[in-house]
């Protein structure tokens, strides 16, 4: 042992000497072979592997957008496709209903018989799988339907039917479970609507067989325009292993074929959502070649999208790259001693150039280029880099305009949003958006300071069941039912009360308005209040004043009749007086007593009668519209009157009608009372006529009198006028 070390070490120092003898180029050429060559190797590796990793990390990016590109178009074009499909369906059996309906107008089938064989063409069309027609009138009874529980019956409270019902015509998706059925399941429908028979004809299609009633021409000659390298390509599966589209085996289930390698397919069927590599050949093509796959699921359509590429066309500049380095090696080994510098030099340097950009590449500067315009083989490795390089600036360029604009729309879209919670939240009103179930969705910062509380405590609520409604349940309960007229597209606006946190009832005006999508339906509802409590205290205030007013008319005119009214009362004393005397001086005279007597009673019925007229004019009562005379009140207030005016001023009393009005007999005695009074005022010490007509008027169309809308009709006019 110690022998075998001894011996190798006399002939590694052996080698030296013989090194040490060597000329320069000698030592130059081996210090290359055996120091620069490794060196060389060394880094050519590492810029493979890298390219390498760039080029798969591309390609990957490239297969990745390239499949969601195909998920969105095929999405798109299936949905159009099916709307039309159902759109076509439900029109022809209109045209159905139409034609069997006119023989029916024609004489030729009485309507039952028109409707049975409308009922059994209908009944025996599917739709996909288990898709079918039925038929709905717009009281929300199914007249055709093939579950035969549910024909008849009436599904008007279910909420997809009162949505048909509202707009009879149209493109919807919904749940729904027939009877028999363990769950719901998603559907979508077309309808139409057949007025003569009053039906909402619907042909409908579960969502999950949605792939049934696609017409895969509409986008198929897309898919298989796309192209990756040479002969990728991308294909779409179903979950039974049948390729749906795909340029040389469409409509084959794979898994079912021998011949096929399928494991990577039962691998693609179970993940559904990856990537994959496996060895695929076509029947055209001599054998296997490596493929990479990026597929994406579309469970509404039960199918697997997949973008493919292969291995070595995503590699062959890689290969280039290698073999260059490769020929570089073997010429370098192979120059001779005399230009074994000039080699070195030419060699190293740009072996060192390629590394430092290479790496600055994979740092992300994708400007780095190679100074290569020489014929030689770093001359043509400087093209393909460049090349190269071109490319990935290219696409790191889309790529960072692309980011820049969702960055800038992000902004955007950021600021507006602040902007407009900013204007939300400062609003001095209460302010809030329900979902059509009415939940609270979003508060105001003023509606939360009002009840002391935060956005999580009111929020994913039902909106009558928030502490601004506890003191009342009848408020909630008006409120719930407010809500919910709103979800079906009716405004409602109302006046409540709501408390505060310092359990203060404020009164509120309230309105819920629904926002609606082009599709007519609910999708949000706007909650809006302000505080009117201090409008309600004023209209209060107004009001007593007005009643104050009253009293203080009521008296001036008491005041007014004062002196007719004592004179009178005067009269009917003094004629009491003296019938009272008279009656005592005969009383030995019974039948004279008697008749003195009768004045007497008289003369107090007549002052019980005009006390009774003052009490009329003078009580405060509430006041209660009942069928009246009011002719008779214009009789009364006169003679009330008359002793209360002047003698140099005429009463002229015109009643041309005697018809009755719904009034109260008090008020109207008081707005007579007034108008006359103001009326002999105005006329003053110089006399004059007081006119009072009553007459019917006939209003022949609306019309605005006294600020006071007035519809058509029969009415009584009353004019008090003076000279």
């Amino acid at each position: 042992m110690v022998y075998w070390g001894v011996h190798f070490y006399f002939r590694a120092v052996n080698y030296l000497m013989l090194f040490a003898n060597l000329k320069f180029r000698n030592k130059l050429l081996f210090t290359f072979l055996f120091i620069l060559v490794p060196i060389i190797l060394l880094g050519s590796t590492i810029a493979y592997f890298q390219i390498k990793k760039i080029l798969q990390t591309s390609i990957e990016k490239e297969l990745q957008n390239t499949t969601d590109s195909l998920v969105n178009l095929i999405e798109t074009s299936a949905f159009v496709s099916i709307k039309n499909r159902l759109q076509a369906i439900a029109e022809k059996n209109l045209d159905i209903a139409q034609y069997y309906y006119s023989k029916h107008r024609s004489g030729l089938l009485t309507k039952a018989e028109a409707i049975k064989i409308i009922e059994e063409i209908f009944s025996n069309q599917p739709i996909g799988i288990s898709g079918y027609i039925y038929c709905l009138n717009s009281k929300g009874i199914l007249v055709i339907h093939p579950n035969d529980k549910l024909r008849h019956s009436d599904v008007s409270d279910v909420g997809f039917v009162k949505h048909q019902m509202a707009i009879k015509e149209g493109y919807m998706e919904y749940e729904w479970k027939n009877p028999g059925e363990p769950h719901e399941r998603p559907k979508a429908l077309y309808m139409v609507y057949f007025k003569p028979l009053d039906w909402i004809i619907s042909a409908s299609s579960y969502r999950t067989e949605f792939n049934h009633l696609v017409n895969i021409d509409d986008f198929k000659d897309s898919i298989l325009s796309y192209k990756s390298g040479e002969t990728g390509y991308a294909y779409v599966l179903d979950e039974e292993g049948t390729a749906v589209i795909h340029p040389k085996l469409q409509g084959i289930n794979l898994l079912q074929q021998t011949e096929f390698p399928n494991q990577f397919l039962k691998q693609i069927i179970k993940e559904k959502n990856g990537k994959i590599k496996y060895f695929w050949k076509n029947p055209d093509e001599p054998k296997p070649r490596e493929k990479i796959v990026i597929f994406k699921h579309l469970p509404k359509y039960r199918w697997i999208v997949a973008s493919s590429s292969y291995v070595e066309e995503v590699f062959a500049p890689l290969n280039t790259f290698r073999n260059l380095l490769i020929t570089v090696l073997i010429s370098i080994l192979f120059l001779s001693v005399g230009v074994t510098y000039f080699i070195s030099t030419i060699v190293t340097k740009p072996l060192v150039v390629l590394m430092d950009k290479l790496e600055k590449g994979t740092k992300g500067d994708f400007s780095v280029r190679m100074d290569g315009d020489t014929p030689d083989e770093f001359g043509k490795l400087s093209q393909h880099f460049n090349s190269f390089m071109d490319q990935l600036e290219q696409n790191h360029e889309e790529i960072e305009a692309e980011v820049r604009k969702n960055v800038e729309t992000r902004a955007a879209l950021v600021e507006k949003e602040l902007k407009l919670r900013s204007l939300f939240n400062q609003s001095f009103q209460f302010s809030g958006i329900l979902s059509p179930a009415g939940i609270l969705e979003e508060v105001n910062q003023t509606g939360l300071d009002f009840i002391g509380c935060t956005a999580g405590d009111v929020s994913d609520k039902h909106f009558w069941q928030t502490p601004w409604w506890r003191h009342d349940p009848r408020a909630q309960q008006q409120l719930k039912g407010a809500v919910q007229k709103a979800a079906k597209g009716v405004f409602v606006r109302y006046e409540t009360t709501n408390i505060s946190k310092n359990d203060k009832i404020k009164n509120i005006d309230l309105s819920i308005k629904p926002v609606l999508n082009p599709l007519g339906e609910v999708v949000f509802i706007i909650a809006e209040s302000r505080d009117i409590t201090e409008y309600k205290q004023a209209a209060l205030e107004r009001k007593k004043m007005a009643v104050q007013m009253e009293k203080s008319q009521k008296m001036e005119a008491i005041g007014t009749l004062a002196g007719g009214i004592a004179h009178d009362f005067n009269n009917i004393l003094s004629g009491i007086l003296g019938y009272a005397q008279l009656a005592e001086l005969n009383l030995d005279s019974p039948i004279k007593a008697k008749g003195h007597l009768a004045q007497i009673v008289k003369g107090a019925q007549r002052a019980a009668g005009l006390t009774q007229q003052i009490l009329t004019f003078s009580r405060q009562t509430e006041f209660e519209k009942n069928p009246l005379k009011l002719y008779l009140v214009v009789k009364e207030t006169l003679k009330l009157l008359r002793s209360s005016i002047p003698s140099t001023i005429e009463i002229s009393e015109n009643i041309v009608s005697k018809e009755k009005v719904l009034a109260d007999p008090t008020q109207m005695h008081q707005v007579i009372m007034n108008l006359c009074t103001n009326a002999y005022h105005a006329m003053g010490e110089t006399g004059g006529i007081l006119t009072v007509l009553l007459d019917e008027v006939d209003i022949t169309k609306n019309r605005d009198i006294f600020d006071q809308d007035m519809t058509k009709g029969r009415y009584l006019k009353l004019e008090i006028t003076h000279t």
